[in-house]
């Protein structure tokens, strides 16, 4: 799939931090920085996770995801990818925007890892089958808390399973 410059920040890879609206301070409390952004006032953009660059159609890369779904023989534009994309964009990216930006910066090292290893079909297999169908079901539902809390073990899980120390 081509790519072509994300609008979101022009090409740049940072935005203007959403907790603290760019003001690079905590909420009422002017003395102290930003926790997401620790006064920067900027953050990494969550529509192209900091590459400045976007897949021509729009859609961002759900790396672990797609790869799961692909290894189930599921096209990129299946109903559980766009579900999980919708999620991210619409629950995520909202709530949690820091865990966005840490999925694009940890899950193409996680996704290489499961690939490479020997076992990559099981381990794709397995995920889908303990981790994602349940996560789709729940985000079929908007369960988004639950989805999202499903999300965050994972990724934990994975993390600890496959990145490198």
């Amino acid at each position: 799939m081509s790519k072509k410059s994300c609008g979101s920040c022009n090409g740049r890879g940072k935005t203007t931090c959403y907790p603290c609206n760019g003001t690079g301070t905590r909420s009422g409390n002017y003395n102290q920085n930003c926790t997401s952004c620790n006064g920067t006032r900027e953050q990494t953009c969550n529509t192209c996770g900091g590459s400045g660059l976007v897949n021509s159609d729009g859609t961002k890369d759900c790396f672990i995801t797609t790869a799961t779904l692909a290894s189930l023989n599921k096209k990129d534009d299946c109903n559980e990818l766009n579900t999980f994309r919708y999620f991210r964009d619409v629950y995520v990216a909202k709530h949690y925007p820091e865990d966005v930006t840490e999925y694009y910066l940890k899950a193409p090292i996680l996704m290489e890892a499961m690939t490479m290893h020997e076992k990559s079909d099981e381990i794709f297999e397995s995920l889908w089958n303990e981790k994602l169908k349940t996560a789709y079901k729940l985000i079929l539902k908007e369960d988004y808390s639950n989805a999202y809390k499903l999300y965050k073990n994972t990724m934990i899980e994975l993390s600890k399973t496959y990145e490198k120390n």
